[in-house]
């Protein structure tokens, strides 16, 4: 791994509270930006902890170098385990380990901390004493979707992290409106993006294979996985030709779901953690990118897993809230939409019978998502604010 300090570049510290690289949108969030910031002079380099990944990631898997917290020990522990408590606990221990590493760092040179969402926010707070200028990005504001007691302590820890940041990014549509009232001076929407690959051609001839992607330690995703299992055995008994991949983690929360009957069957397989050269390599082998969201979801931006489907070329089998927030797509068009499983399983049906409709359905999407959504076009505002930071002076930027 190159060392993070090179003295001849602007150099932003980007703060993640979960594990890099991980499955779910923040991962993909920060490779892109940082991604860009590289081919704009800044470098970037991702402080994270080691909790969940059994290893650091290979060499060239990320577009950026990476520093570790390493808690992996603490994950022996049984009040380290998947509950809140444990969770807390060994977040906390990151977020003190960051604050100090970072407070080092800035000691021997300027530099601009980024953290991303506001379970990131205290290690970079905690600087600003210190002169360091502060960006929060991926502001998803959870106090306006609370109904626990929780949610006065919420609602003062997020706008006291973001009234201490010089600048405030968010890609949700509501929480930018909301920030916007509040934060006028300082809050930004930059939407999702994804890096377009090159295209894929694939066999007509070949099994088709559908594909999952998900941190299993989010609710919705596990709702998802249970209703994937359902649509997998429906079309199972339709004697459809197929395999179902599901990528992500950790298995142990979805334990009881691992032993399902298409499992057995060999129809459904659980990947768990995969490199990243893995998951890209099965996002080129895949036919069919799914996101069965039914029933209430919180989700308010584009799901980048849905960028990602359309941009290595997968026909998109979606529930309309897993592709909100991705404008100018079109049911037939660009994306397949199922308000239910049953719907979702005659839509299957239909694209393992007709691949030649389907593909040209995927063409479509990726197209449009080529257009609106690489990280080239919708990152040159964010570009110019963290430049305008790093220079030094956070005047005269327009916030938008």
């Amino acid at each position: 791994m190159k060392s993070p300090f090179d003295f001849n570049r602007k150099q932003v510290w980007i703060v993640s509270w979960y594990d890099f690289p991980f499955y779910e949108g923040t991962t993909a969030r920060i490779k892109g930006l940082a991604s860009t910031l590289g081919e704009n002079g800044i470098q970037a380099t991702v402080l994270s902890p080691l909790f969940h990944r059994r290893r650091p990631p290979k060499s060239g898997e990320v577009p950026c170098n990476v520093q570790y917290v390493d808690l992996r020990l603490l994950g022996r522990f049984a009040v380290f385990s998947h509950n809140r408590t444990g969770k807390f606990l060994s977040t906390a221990i990151f977020w003190l380990a960051a604050f100090l590493w970072l407070l080092a760092i800035s000691r021997v040179r300027p530099i601009l901390v980024q953290f991303e969402h506001t379970f990131s926010a205290p290690p970079a707070v905690l600087l600003k004493p210190f002169g360091v200028k502060i960006v929060a990005d991926d502001i998803h504001l959870s106090h306006r979707r609370m109904k626990s007691w929780m949610f006065s302590f919420v609602r003062i820890f997020e706008l006291w992290a973001c009234k201490q940041s010089d600048a405030i990014v968010t890609s949700f549509r509501g929480d930018y409106s909301h920030l916007k009232s509040l934060f006028a001076d300082k809050a930004y929407f930059v939407s999702n993006g994804i890096n377009i690959p090159c295209p894929v051609e694939r066999s007509a001839e070949r099994k088709s294979t559908l594909l999952f992607v998900g941190s299993m330690t989010v609710t919705e995703n596990q709702r998802a996985v249970e209703d994937l299992l359902d649509i997998a055995q429906q079309l199972y008994e339709r004697r459809r030709d197929f395999e179902v991949y599901i990528v992500g983690g950790p298995l142990s929360v979805i334990d009881q779901l691992t032993k399902h009957d298409t499992v057995s069957k060999g129809i459904v397989k659980f990947l768990g953690f995969v490199s990243d050269f893995t998951l890209k390599d099965m996002f080129r082998k895949s036919q069919l990118g799914l996101l069965p969201y039914f029933g209430e979801t919180t989700h308010t931006s584009q799901r980048i897993k849905a960028l990602e489907y359309f941009a290595y070329g997968l026909t998109v089998i979606s529930s309309p809230q897993g592709v909100g927030g991705i404008v100018e797509i079109k049911d037939g068009v660009h994306v397949l939409l199922a308000s239910s499983k049953a719907e979702m399983v005659r839509i299957l049906d239909r694209c393992l019978s007709q691949k030649r409709w389907a593909d040209q359905i995927a063409m479509a999407g990726r197209e449009l998502i080529a257009n609106r959504y690489s990280w080239s076009t919708i990152s040159k505002g964010y570009i110019q604010l963290l430049l305008r930071l790093t220079n030094g002076s956070s005047d005269n930027i327009r916030a938008g």
